[in-house]
């Protein structure tokens, strides 16, 4: 599977996803070409903070996507679509001050 860190990832975090199987891929992507990248590499879940906000167009035009990841504080700048959507998962992670930094490099 395909995870596209599009605000980054430390060293850390990217090895740890890597040795669990999955293909990381951190070149940033814009966000108005978000939707055509993640079909055209075949993405299956991307993970943001607070730089890269996957709308509800993305996710309509990326019936692949599993799973969207948002590491940061809280829901400031992401609707929840989850309610419309059964196929994939949207998790939050917001303030984990034990967890290594694994968004920051």
């Amino acid at each position: 599977m395909k995870i596209l860190a599009n605000d980054g990832i430390s060293p850390l975090g990217k090895e740890l996803l890597e040795q669990a199987g999955f293909d990381v891929i951190t070149d940033k992507v814009d966000q108005l070409d978000l939707a055509k990248a993640v079909n055209e590499q075949e993405i299956d879940m991307i993970l943001v903070r607070s730089a890269t906000t996957v709308r509800k167009e993305v996710i309509d035009a990326c019936p692949r996507i599993k799973l969207i990841g948002r590491g940061g504080v809280g829901m400031d700048n992401k609707r929840n679509y989850c309610h419309k959507y059964s196929s994939f998962l949207l998790t939050v992670c917001c303030r984990i001050s034990n967890w290594p930094s694994f968004f920051n490099e």
